[in-house]
């Protein structure tokens, strides 16, 4: 597949089979994705999306195993090859109208092969959005399908200079970005905001957390972060399961002026190279075939 070729769609498993319009995915956003990168035919960070995904349908009430969830991406990989992104699309199963899901407990699968796209960006330009960001621990860290808050937080700009755009909550508080989890270093501790109550638990946010940092010594914080905070910091970083970690080299308010400017620091270059080299440990333990 190359990038002039159109994606290719699995429904339940069958190529090119049409989604039916009364999916309550397409209804009520009732449902959950995960946006995976995929290199040679492997998904990178499969153990991650997997078990966010089963996590997330947990909470929702909608039944799909694991093992089933697995065979059918496997399927997806086996019927195509190459690299660019794989969406993995998990609904609760038709309905008729109503927001009631009671008794439908059963799950769509839509799986769509993105072929490879023009590689990010180096570093960042980033600005504050008007659009808020709503709180409401129901739904905090969930991927789901209900991402209008995003949609027209990103219409706000159309400068391709300006990268990313940063969702603030209604008291001012910085949550994340519009399709990535931002970090701050101050005095050589990373801090991430606290998705308790709104924003997207992402799956490079959870490596850097958990097992990036970690492993070179580097001391994190989960917390509230304010923009006062974000502007003193030394570092600040972008991250998400496709880019890796993109280093942030200006910040604009929602007017488009400069806020502050910062480098790629030892920080950034340092969690660049643990991450390299993590996910090249992590290849051979990847659950597809092909790896």
């Amino acid at each position: 597949m190359t990038a002039n070729q159109a994606p290719v769609v699995w429904v339940d498993g069958v190529r090119d089979k049409r989604l039916s319009p009364l999916n309550r995915g397409l209804a009520y956003g009732d449902g959950l994705f995960e946006t995976c990168r995929l290199e040679s035919g492997c998904i990178a960070l499969w153990p991650w999306h997997r078990a966010r995904m089963i996590d997330g349908l947990a909470r929702l009430g909608i039944e799909l195993s694991g093992s089933t969830l697995e065979s059918l991406v496997q399927s997806a990989l086996d019927d195509t090859s190459g690299s660019g992104i794989l969406k993995v699309i998990v609904t609760r199963q038709d309905g008729g109208r109503g927001y009631r899901a009671s008794g439908i407990c059963g799950a769509c699968t839509v799986i769509i092969h993105y072929p490879a796209s023009i590689p990010p960006s180096s570093s960042y330009r980033v600005r504050l959005c008007h659009t808020p960001i709503a709180q409401n621990p129901a739904t905090a860290g969930l991927k789901h399908l209900c991402r209008l808050e995003n949609v027209i937080a990103r219409s706000e700009w159309s400068d391709d200079t300006i990268h990313e755009g940063l969702l603030l909550t209604q008291a001012g508080e910085v949550v994340e970005a519009t399709a990535h989890n931002i970090f701050i270093a101050h005095s050589n501790v990373l801090i991430t905001p606290d998705l308790s109550e709104s924003g997207v638990c992402g799956v490079m946010r959870q490596v850097i957390l958990n097992e990036v940092a970690p492993k070179i010594g580097i001391p994190t914080r989960v917390a509230p972060l304010t923009q006062a905070e974000m502007i003193c910091a030394s570092e600040i970083f972008l991250c998400n399961s496709n880019v890796g970690i993109v280093p942030v080299v200006d910040v604009l308010n929602s007017e488009g002026g400069s806020l502050q400017q910062y480098v790629s620091g030892p920080v950034v270059q340092n969690l660049q190279a643990a991450l390299e080299q993590f996910l090249a440990s992590q290849q051979l333990l990847s659950p597809m075939r092909r790896c």
